[in-house]
């Protein structure tokens, strides 16, 4: 006979009472036959167990949650501009209201001011050797307007003129190019093409490496960040899509001997921010080559410049991309051939043409702005703008409903900028301007911009409704 040490006896009586206690348990649960018994969790009326009705109050009803449709997510009003852009000078002159009524002489009156007539003190330079104000002036010579000058009739550049206006009651001077169409505010839309205003050949230090910009993320040689994110995708007809992007580059500043331009590419939809399809300006003489060229500013915001084919009027990419840019005196028209052979055409509309003949077609209206996008399927999408030009959102139907895609906000900020040995131009110290502060899109995602003194974006906020997912600094 064997023996059982008292520590096998133990363990043998343990198993003996958790057996017992088990079947005791099981035998007080109610059996419902052909049922389910389900634990009621959070329902202090159920007793701790139920076999009808719904699931607790913490559990999904599966009956009702397949049938329920989720709320549209509400987009928070827009948050309007409170001034014109800094370089916008049609909207300045329409919504402003500024007035000019001096023009100083310097530089052996090659060069002057125009001050201000409303007693801030503020001047903006004028360049009588090539009869042009700075771009980003209130006041242009295509449409500026002073109450007297300090200059005689006589001393005007070639190929310029001076007229006299009456405009609200006042009469005005205004000096244009003879038989040269004026600067179309379409620019600002990044849609048209406008004469360049050539200052310090700025335009030749644009294009040079150490100003690169476009590239994804940050470029080491440049020094630029590059941050972009989809607006808008819509699959089109044999791939002919449209994709829209905001993108931003740090890099807005660009430097010249001895000085420094402020927002030399001219940002939409403010400093830095770049939305739409390319823009180009021209042209002009490249020092450095000593060959006409046009600068082309694509959507991702790089600077390509397009060199004259010598004895045409055709220019060609320097980049290594065959893009072709060709001037049709006939009818008016710019266009602008990718190497894929797709063409852009840039007249009274925008036509993003195909090689299969697809089109995608932009317009814009009498003050112009871009106002609608049709893609090859015939989508719309409508842009909206504030009381200063700024815009708003971008909307589509849906259905027979309007939605809205993005909308954009905007905010004040006071440029302070420390440069040494170089003179800031088109921008003055502690100068309040306009920029982008919030993206808003459709599904509920919103990205927020902080600034530093020199109007770059320090920080980038993505939210997802009201709460903080990532952030890029």
């Amino acid at each position: 006979m064997c023996r059982i040490n008292r520590f096998a006896r133990r363990a043998l009586v343990r198993l003996f009472v958790f057996i017992l206690c088990f079947s005791m348990l099981l035998s007080t649960a109610p059996v419902t036959p052909n049922r389910l018994v389900s634990f009621a969790q959070g329902n202090n009326n159920a007793g701790g167990l139920r076999t009808t009705g719904a699931p607790g109050s913490n559990l999904p009803n599966l009956n009702t949650a397949r049938d329920k449709k989720e709320p549209e997510p509400k987009m928070p009003a827009p948050a309007p501009a409170k001034r014109c852009r800094h370089w916008d000078t049609k909207c300045k002159q329409l919504k402003e209201k500024k007035a000019f009524n001096e023009f100083v002489p310097e530089d052996g009156g090659l060069r002057g001011r125009i001050a201000m007539a409303d007693g801030s003190g503020d001047t903006d330079m004028f360049d009588w050797r090539n009869g042009l104000f700075p771009p980003g002036s209130p006041v242009s010579a295509f449409d500026g307007r002073f109450g007297k000058l300090n200059r005689p009739v006589a001393d005007i550049p070639a190929g310029r003129s001076l007229r006299k206006e009456s405009r609200d009651g006042k009469s005005a001077l205004r000096l244009t190019p003879d038989g040269k169409r004026p600067l179309p505010h379409a620019f600002a839309s990044s849609l048209l093409p406008a004469a360049a205003f050539q200052y310090a050949n700025f335009e030749t230090a644009r294009v040079q490496p150490h100003y690169r910009t476009g590239q994804p993320g940050e470029d080491l040689l440049s020094g630029n960040f590059n941050w972009n994110v989809p607006i808008i995708s819509l699959p089109g007809r044999a791939g002919h899509d449209l994709n829209l992007s905001l993108s931003y580059n740090s890099l807005i500043w660009t430097k010249t001997g001895a000085s420094i331009r402020f927002d030399a590419d001219y940002g939409w939809p403010s400093p830095g921010f770049r939305f739409g399809f390319p823009v180009f300006y021209g042209p002009y003489l490249n020092s450095r080559t000593n060959r006409n060229a046009y600068i082309l500013i694509t959507p991702s915001g790089a600077a390509v410049e397009l060199r004259q084919v010598t004895g045409v009027q055709t220019y060609e990419s320097e980049d290594s991309t065959y893009t072709r840019f060709k001037y049709d005196a006939a009818t008016g028209k710019f266009t602008l051939t990718a190497a894929g052979g797709t063409q852009y055409i840039y007249g009274a509309t925008l036509e993003i043409k195909d090689r299969n003949g697809n089109l995608i077609t932009a317009t814009y209206n009498a003050d112009g702005l871009m106002d609608t996008v049709t893609d090859t399927l015939g989508r719309v999408l409508y842009f909206n703008y504030g009381y200063y030009y700024d815009l708003q959102s971008v909307t589509q139907y849906w259905n027979g409903i309007l939605r809205t895609i993005a909308s954009f906000s905007y905010a004040d900020e006071s440029i302070y900028y420390r440069f040494s040995g170089v003179t800031p131009e088109y921008i003055s110290q502690g100068q309040t301007i306009t920029v982008l502060s919030q993206v808003d899109l459709m599904g509920g995602t919103s990205y927020k911009f902080q600034y530093n003194t020199y109007a770059q974006v320090k920080k980038i906020e993505r939210y997802g409704g009201s709460s903080l997912r990532a952030w890029t600094s």
